[in-house]
């Protein structure tokens, strides 16, 4: 054979070689995301889709159906009396309810596509086919309808406008700690992990403030109603973009803002009938448009379970206690942010055995919230008999033991039960307990109150007194920084801080705690959260 014959056979050889490694690594890619496709709780995803499509009928089902039988009970003396205001506020009712529907519906029809659009058709085919045939897998529980009523409720609390200061109330405290410790880095380069991150306002505004974020929520409800509303664009509905092919993909066509009732479903304790029945814009903001993300999140395939990413934020829907015990998340964060989650631990000790793991031995534990332990014995709706709206806020924020910890409770426990299988401790044997399992405590005080999901024009409101603190995992003290350091807002001290949160009233300058000027710590947190611009430290 000549020199040139065997060039072009050894280039034919090459060229065959390549073609051959392309498509055995896009097969094994390809083979990858279908294994972890395999991860997703397709049976979660169904039941949760169902929840939010089914909110109009359980509402109409579980509230006015009992009311309506109750009215045509009464004797007609009464009915005459009651008759048109019940007339009335039945109509209100329905209202409300269709606006609610509208956006739960939107959550359920979105999520539909999005998982269509990333290449789950075949599985949203059998949903489907399993909806119609009203299969048990694809039926939502009790819990599972009042977590997703309560969503809706919480995706007031987290994006509207009108629950900003209850937001700030917690917000405030962990971005000035955060932005005091790591003034000197990156922020990029600080990895912050959110457990029981709900609808995730407080990580998305983190994000946007510059850290790397990753939130943890093992609601499969949450995790739809988060993707949903972090897709609202600017141009009326979010898109998806889809592995392998080139540009987005249209998703349900759902409009990018909503007019909900967050107060409907609470019958006790209003003022005035109209409060009930308030609407409100959610989301206030487009996360998904150029001034935010920039983009939609899409589909983790790499992650082993259900979860989504965006530029420097990431959601899964691990559990918390076992997913994250692996070596391959020792020491992997610089900080662990709690926010109204440690009491919803059926075993506290648990959740500070993990996130020790968690951290580097430099990380930090910021926490902020109340204790409310066991909330159905003890808090406001005791035993599922009170305010629907409390109860099932409670239920929501708490995540039982049958959905969270699955894996922890036995196949013939009593479900009535589980809010029995709890250890409560006090605010002090908390500060005992972490520092028994090798945290020491660099902040720990009074922050002032919040109220979770309430209506602050009704006749009860429920606040709660919420503690900060923050431990590390060394034992060793963190050691004062004397000398003044030039941040981007200039020197960073106490007034500089504040002037992130907003303006500082004219008068007030400089110190901090409970020596500047007599200032408390609870009375310095009231004024940040009212000076508070979620916009100013989001970059926009």
């Amino acid at each position: 054979m000549s020199k040139e014959g065997r060039q072009h056979t050894w280039t034919i050889l090459v060229l065959f070689s390549t073609s051959l490694h392309k498509a055995t690594y896009q097969e094994r890619e390809q083979e990858t995301i279908a294994a972890n496709m395999t991860s997703i709780d397709f049976a979660k995803v169904c039941r949760a889709i169902q929840a939010f499509r089914n909110y109009e009928d359980d509402a109409e089902a579980s509230l006015i159906t009992p009311r309506k039988a109750m009215f045509a009970s009464l004797p007609n003396e009464d009915k005459k009396v009651v008759g048109n205001l019940w007339s009335q506020k039945e109509q209100a009712m329905r209202g409300s309810i269709r606006s609610n529907a509208e956006l739960s519906t939107s959550i359920a029809e979105y999520s539909r596509h999005f998982f269509i659009n990333q290449g789950y058709a075949e599985e949203m085919q059998r949903m489907d086919e399993m909806m119609e045939l009203e299969s048990a897998n694809c039926e939502p529980s009790n819990e599972e309808k009042a977590i997703a009523r309560s969503a809706i409720r919480q995706i007031w609390r987290d994006w509207s406008f009108e629950a900003t200061a209850e937001r700030n109330a917690c917000f405030a405290p962990i971005l000035e700690d955060l932005v005091q410790r790591f003034y000197r880095q990156d922020r990029s380069q600080i990895k912050i992990l959110i457990p029981g991150s709900g609808l995730n306002r407080l990580g998305f505004n983190l994000s946007r403030a510059g850290y790397d974020v990753e939130a943890n929520e093992v609601s499969y409800i949450h995790l739809l109603a988060t993707n949903f509303i972090l897709s609202r664009t600017d141009n009326g509905h979010g898109t998806v973009q889809r592995p392998g092919f080139l540009g987005n993909i249209d998703s349900s066509g759902a409009k990018s803002t909503f007019e909900i009732c967050p107060w409907n479903l609470s019958f006790s304790n209003n003022l005035k009938t109209a409060n009930q029945f308030t609407k409100y814009k959610v989301p206030e903001i487009m996360p998904a448009s150029s001034r935010y993300l920039d983009q939609p999140p899409t589909l983790d395939t790499t992650a082993s379970t259900l979860a989504f990413s965006a530029p420097r934020f990431s959601l899964n829907g691990n559990n918390f206690t076992t997913d994250y015990t692996d070596f391959s998340s020792a020491g992997k964060y610089d900080v662990v942010v709690t926010c109204f989650f440690i009491d919803t631990a059926p075993n506290f000790l648990s959740y500070i055995r993990t996130i020790k793991h968690l951290l580097h031995p430099n990380g930090v534990w910021i926490n902020v919230g109340p204790l409310l332990w066991n909330c159905f014995e003890n808090g406001p709706g005791g035993r599922r008999e009170g305010d629907t709206t409390i109860d099932e806020d409670a239920q929501a924020r708490q995540q039982p033991p049958s959905s969270q910890h699955q894996s922890q409770r036995p196949i013939d426990e009593d479900p009535s039960t589980q809010w029995d299988k709890k250890l409560e401790f006090s605010h002090e044997e908390v500060i005992l307990l972490l520092k028994a399992m090798g945290f020491s405590m660099r902040q720990n005080r009074d922050v002032g109150t919040a109220g979770y999901c309430f209506d602050d024009r009704g006749l009860m409101n429920t606040e709660y007194k919420l503690r900060f603190w923050v431990a590390g995992k060394e034992d060793k003290e963190e050691r004062a920084v004397a000398v003044p350091v030039v941040s981007r807002w200039g020197p960073l001290n106490v007034s500089t801080v504040d002037g992130i949160f907003g303006t500082i009233p004219p008068g007030e300058s400089g110190g901090g705690g409970s020596g500047s000027g007599g200032e408390t710590d609870a009375a310095r947190a009231v004024r940040l959260a009212a000076q508070f611009d979620e916009r100013s430290w989001m970059g926009v």
